[in-house]
């Protein structure tokens, strides 16, 4: 399964290869075989339209109830990896010149459910560019790239934010900063909204991963009482406490915090957040503020309304607190 950590973008497999590798693993096919799961796994990564996806993610699916266990753990992995980034592509509305925001969302987030937020920050003359934060190294490489190319463009002077959301959309930042140092450009303000947390338990982990891979199966239609769902999920607990070879989310939270980025932060957390509980981003909020006590935060909790929720909940609170803490930290009303 070393294939999937790969850095490098792979190069797309020919047309008749990527049939043929379907078409193995649909049939179950005795020649099956784990380039046929890496060939559908890159081909989803690719720009592939919502029917190829569909006809991949199926693919997939049969490979994971494969009797082959090379195959069908590869699969598996392939589908939940897939699944926290549904749609890898950055999307980018460059009108504007109040500043920028990058948007990043949580594990499983599609552009469509950052749109309304990305509208907010456009309402008030801000350039956007929304990403799905993906756990695959070649795709966040290309993430982090195509941002960077953003932010090139960013007014010089004016805002430049980073707005993510719960462990996920946090684990784009670290990387963002560092890339950025090649550039003129430094982000303004953090926003994070449902996190982060460095101690977030692993079944919590598990459970949230099962519903990114629920939500890939609804998409492909797919029932998750079909035998070949039941199979992936049943292996997603293999893959929870860490991703083979990868760092785990606690410790890349972590590692942060021992030379975190000096600008100003604002906090957006539930005090009833079932995943990121309210106890675990106020412990990330101390070590900030002990690691460097020049950092100011500021913080709104959100009494009911859950994980990743609290804009859609209680819009106007949200909006507020947002517009409040951008006034407040602009970098050309501040003199940073």
């Amino acid at each position: 399964m070393d294939s999937l950590w790969t850095s490098e973008t792979p190069p797309p497999p020919a047309r008749e290869n990527l049939e043929a590798s379907i078409t193995r693993l649909n049939n179950a096919s005795p020649e099956v075989n784990v380039n046929d799961v890496f060939a559908c796994f890159v081909s989803l990564n690719a720009d592939a339209t919502q029917p190829q996806a569909n006809a991949l993610s199926m693919a997939l699916l049969s490979g994971a109830a494969s009797s082959n266990d090379e195959v069908a753990n590869m699969a598996s992995l392939a589908l939940c990896l897939i699944s926290f980034a549904p749609d890898p592509k950055v999307h980018i509305y460059t009108t504007g010149n109040k500043g920028s925001v990058v948007l990043c969302g949580w594990g499983g987030s599609t552009p469509t459910e950052l749109a309304p937020l990305a509208t907010v920050y456009q309402s008030m003359g801000f350039r956007t560019a929304i990403v799905c934060g993906s756990p695959i190294p070649y795709c966040k490489a290309q993430q982090v790239r195509e941002v960077v190319e953003f932010a090139k463009g960013a007014q010089s002077g004016a805002p430049f934010v980073f707005h993510g959301w719960s462990i996920n959309g946090f684990l784009l930042l670290p990387k963002l900063v560092k890339a950025l140092e090649s550039t003129s450009t430094r982000l303004s303000a953090v926003v994070m909204d449902s996190g982060p947390s460095f101690d977030v338990d692993t079944t919590l982990l598990q459970g949230a991963m099962t519903q990114c891979m629920r939500l890939t199966l609804v998409r492909a239609g797919v029932s998750v009482i079909d035998p070949r769902a039941k199979a992936t999920l049943q292996r997603l607990s293999s893959f929870t406490k860490k991703f083979e070879g990868q760092d785990h989310p606690n410790d890349v939270v972590k590692d942060y915090l021992k030379q975190p980025h000096e600008c100003p932060y604002l906090f957006l957390y539930g005090l009833k957040d079932a995943l990121v509980p309210a106890t675990g981003v106020e412990a990330f909020i101390d070590k900030l503020k002990a690691a460097n006590p020049r950092i100011t935060v500021e913080s709104v909790t959100f009494p009911t309304s859950p994980h990743a929720q609290h804009a859609k909940r209680e819009p106007e609170k949200y909006k507020s607190g947002l517009e409040q803490f951008l006034q407040r930290t602009d970098p050309r009303r501040v003199g940073r």
